[in-house]
């Protein structure tokens, strides 16, 4: 299925960084941890974070894991500031059924 996706969205054999952002959840509560990092849920931060892996690494791609929904507004925020960067968000697996499969596969 990895593949498959990596194929869909023009990954393979390309170099790319991989990230995980969580939007909205406080499923366990604010944890301190959760706390720390609340802040790079805004997106010009966390743009900020990534762009400084993006210069070091010299690359052009980033593969976007996220329960943020699809091309949502969070997302195209992202995006605009990363310019010159291809933002490619894995697919989302909704409904309950899937809430545990999704948790692993964004954060795999």
């Amino acid at each position: 299925r990895a593949a498959a996706i990596a194929g869909r969205l023009g990954l393979q054999g390309q170099r790319f960084l991989a990230v995980h952002w969580r939007q909205g959840d406080w499923f366990l509560g604010p944890h301190p941890r959760k706390l720390e990092q609340a802040k790079l849920a805004e997106a010009p931060r966390f743009a900020a974070l990534l762009l400084k892996h993006i210069n070091r690494l010299g690359l052009t791609r980033v593969f976007l894991m996220t329960n943020a929904p699809h091309d949502g507004p969070a997302v195209r925020a992202l995006a605009a500031h990363l310019p010159g960067v291809l933002l490619l968000q894995a697919p989302n697996l909704r409904g309950d059924k899937n809430n545990l499969r999704q948790l692993c596969a964004e954060m795999a």
